[in-house]
């Protein structure tokens, strides 16, 4: 595909969610170089047995960085910061106060700044702790797990972090399309609560309200 052919995007993000949402970018023809902390993205190490994979990459690394260039470094470095010159997309999830999103905008206005964070960057629980369980019953969907006398357990698989990099990658498009067409660019703040909101509370406030 190259619909996106001639859009680069900055992959600051580890894990699942952001490099989820980076993937569909070089799948549509972006170029996406993936800049990683020093000593790499723990990605390529984890596993679900936690097997020692004798210095090669991990399966789902390689999934959801197919495609993507790779360098280390850290926001502040010089060559880091000359990567981000001209940059369409930045992708970044180091949480609330832990990227230069206003300096990266004054530098460009017309970059786009993806932040992926657990609570947003704004609001009342931008220092809250979080884990997956936390999420998913923030979320409302545990509610409908186990038995009402029994404990409550979330569902497996990372499922906040893939919708997350759905919903962030769709956010990210259309922000990067408006300012190729406009010049304006702007502070995508996804929360990944927000998206498990949308995509798992099933309804549990007008259930209730029906039973």
């Amino acid at each position: 595909m190259s619909e996106l052919t001639g859009i680069r995007v900055i992959d600051f993000s580890t894990g699942i969610a952001g490099p989820y949402a980076t993937r569909f970018f070089v799948d549509a023809g972006a170029e996406v170089i993936k800049v990683e902390p020093p000593g790499g993205d723990p990605l390529r190490r984890r596993t679900p047995t936690g097997v020692d994979l004798g210095g090669e990459d991990a399966a789902l690394f390689c999934s959801l960085n197919a495609g993507k260039q790779s360098v280390l470094g850290r926001p502040e470095d010089a060559a880091i910061r000359a990567l981000l010159a001209g940059a369409d997309l930045i992708v970044e999830d180091f949480g609330p106060g832990g990227f230069d999103v206003v300096g990266i905008r004054d530098a460009d206005p017309s970059a786009v700044v993806l932040s992926i964070s657990p609570w947003g960057h704004v609001g009342p629980y931008i220092d809250r702790p979080s884990t997956e369980f936390l999420l998913q019953a923030e979320g409302g969907s545990v509610g409908l797990r186990g038995r009402p006398e029994g404990e409550p357990y979330q569902a497996g698989g990372r499922i906040t972090d893939w919708v997350t990099g759905a919903y962030g990658a769709v956010g990210a498009l259309a922000a990067v399309l408006r300012a190729r067409r406009t010049g304006h660019g702007e502070h995508v703040d996804l929360a990944m609560l927000d998206a498990i909101n949308a995509s798992a509370t099933i309804f549990m406030d007008l259930l209730y309200r029906l039973m």
